[in-house]
């Protein structure tokens, strides 16, 4: 089946950027995992830190 070059161009475009919107998406997402997770950890971290410092 041969289509014209617009179509192809079209349609490669569009599945290109379909790629590219869902790999950057997943990207994002697992910054924003890793720096929620990063924060929480060193929060906890200075909580215990300061829960040993009154306890001595």
């Amino acid at each position: 089946m041969i289509c014209s070059l617009d179509e192809f161009l079209e349609e490669f475009y569009l599945v290109h950027f379909g790629c590219w919107f869902i790999g950057s998406v997943i990207v994002f997402t697992f910054a924003g995992l890793f720096s929620a997770y990063y924060r929480v950890s060193s929060h906890r971290q200075k909580a215990i830190l300061a829960k040993f410092q009154k306890e001595e």
